[in-house]
């Protein structure tokens, strides 16, 4: 009988012992995934702080893009920065046609050095 209390407690205490395995590693696990969570969900946050900067300066770029494709600021460029001009109401397209005469050749000449004379002045 002895034996058989002996044996009894034995056993008793591994079972505790298995016990406390048990819970030490449920325990573990649910440690191990609130840090994962925890870990998840800070990264989600930062994520969507990145996104909303990047929304903003998306919206600052698509300003910028509507900005510099009007007509006036393309303008403003051409003739700051290129020294481009518009033709003026006053262009003169010389278009001749086979082997020019001498005098239609002066009268272009001259034709040309009035406009010029009345644009400038």
């Amino acid at each position: 009988m002895r034996r058989e209390s002996i044996i009894s407690h034995k056993a008793s205490a591994y079972k505790i012992i298995f016990y406390i395995v048990i819970v030490m590693v449920f325990s573990t696990v649910y440690v191990w995934e609130r840090v994962a969570i925890d870990t998840l969900s800070m990264n989600t946050s930062k994520l969507k702080e990145k996104k909303a900067s990047l929304t903003a300066y998306n919206e600052i770029l698509k300003a910028e893009i509507e900005a510099k494709t009007k007509f006036e600021s393309i303008d403003k460029i051409a003739r700051e920065k290129l020294h481009l001009v518009f033709p003026g109401d006053n262009a003169v397209v010389l278009v001749l046609e086979g082997p020019p005469e001498k005098s239609v050749i002066k009268k272009s000449i001259s034709f040309i050095k009035n406009t010029f004379k009345s644009i400038i002045q």
